[in-house]
């Protein structure tokens, strides 16, 4: 067996940001993910948009869109990427441009992505059973019968969503995976929220990031002066599925969301938000 390096660190919170937030759909999480590009350090945003939702961020002029409407996609996405970081790491701009020129061609300011958006894991999930079961959007007839996919298939559909995680995950760029919500019971018969993934996988995909996010519209006031609010859920509850590595001394939640005040939370924001 070949000997395989390893490298020796410290901890630290200096690198990239790999997120998963998820919710109730119209609860504002493709607008949150995109925030992203107002963040210090994020710099330029791509979005892998399997949803058709990207239009929240159409004013913003430093995120750009991939349209996914196949899962093989992905691999041709990564490969990009994996080359355009390698220019942005060696600082290569003639190189970038004509990356860019090929993939981009209506694009003319110079792009150095250092965030990347997936949205959502629960729409690509399905764009991969289309694949495996043969059955291409747009070229199958909408009248034709689906059909039922067996364990195998239903197994093989886990781990490639497994492997795509993991590997966008691993890349040198902050990574937001986007996610619906799903209504499971517990043991105790109460209604819980997490990841719309099936399976194992929306347990195994949490453990992929380092924040879990559950973002919904929360009510303030009474019935006659109510009023709403967006509400970013950092920790975990009997009702829903929450993590942060980020803040060791647990965030609640954050109102009002956005990726830079998640980032940037003061002690005595986290002091309020715990007392």
């Amino acid at each position: 067996m070949a000997d395989t390096p390893f490298t020796i660190e410290t901890p630290t919170r200096e690198r990239y940001l790999k997120m998963l937030v998820y919710g109730p759909y119209g609860a504002g999480k493709t607008y949150f993910a995109g925030t992203a590009a107002d963040a210090e350090g994020f710099g330029d945003v791509l979005v892998l948009d399997a949803e058709a939702g990207s239009l929240t961020l159409a004013d913003r002029t430093n995120v750009d869109v991939v349209r996914i409407t196949d899962f093989s996609q992905f691999a041709r996405v990564y490969d990009f990427l994996r080359v355009h970081r390698k220019y942005v790491r060696e600082g290569n701009d003639a190189k970038l441009k004509e990356l860019q020129k090929k993939f981009a061609p209506g694009i003319k300011k110079l792009r150095r992505y250092n965030t990347v958006i997936i949205d959502s894991i629960t729409e690509v999930q399905k764009f991969c059973m289309y694949k495996l079961l043969g059955a291409e959007i747009g070229e199958v007839q909408l009248d034709m019968e689906p059909s039922n996919p067996d364990w195998g298939v239903w197994g093989k559909a886990s781990e490639m969503m497994r492997r795509l995680i993991r590997t966008f995950r691993d890349l040198d760029v902050h990574v937001i995976f986007v996610a619906a919500e799903q209504e499971k019971e517990d043991e105790l018969k109460r209604t819980r929220y997490m990841p719309a993934l099936p399976g194992k996988l929306a347990k195994e995909a949490q453990g992929f990031v380092d924040v879990v996010g559950y973002l919904r519209v929360h009510q303030i006031g009474g019935e006659q002066h109510k009023s709403y609010m967006r509400r970013l859920y950092l920790l975990p509850t009997d009702k829903f599925d929450a993590k942060d590595r980020y803040h060791p001394d647990g965030v609640a939640y954050i109102d009002n969301p956005t990726v830079t005040s998640f980032l940037v939370l003061e002690e005595n924001e986290m002091e309020e938000e715990n007392g």
